[in-house]
């Protein structure tokens, strides 16, 4: 397998505004025309480029082994990719924040409602022993 650097050739104002040439990732693939193909060509599903590489109409993409590519080009490539695992990770975890917060959440209600629970039993045990006069 290979490095390469994946580079978006063409301008859109969606996705590379004013920019006619954009490196967006950086693949293990065992050829350039793996490394480029995503996951609506029907081949490499395992690259996933879908999520993190969008190519509009106007666009290609270009694969250059990394022994070849700018250093510049595949620093710019791994800080988009840290800035992305980055923003996954607070995805993943608010949501696991709001899971245990909701878990917590229930748990306290589970254990109020045990405990009112226990006291009216044992408010009915009193009732029952002062009407018996076991006082």
């Amino acid at each position: 397998m290979t490095r390469y650097l994946i580079i978006r050739h063409g301008s859109n104002g969606a996705n590379q505004s004013m920019r006619e040439v954009a490196p967006v990732a950086i693949v293990e693939a065992k050829s350039r025309e793996e490394a480029t193909r995503t996951e609506s060509d029907g081949h490499c599903s395992w690259l996933a480029l879908d999520e993190r590489v969008t190519v509009y109409a106007n666009q290609w993409l270009n694969a250059v082994p990394a022994s070849r590519a700018r250093i510049a080009d595949m620093r710019e490539a791994d800080e988009a990719d840290a800035r992305e695992s980055l923003e996954q990770w607070r995805v993943r975890t608010a949501a696991e924040l709001r899971r245990y917060e909701a878990d917590a959440k229930r748990a306290r209600a589970e254990e109020s409602a045990f405990w009112d629970s226990e006291m009216r039993a044992l408010d009915e045990r009193e009732a029952d022993r002062s009407r018996n006069g076991a006082y």
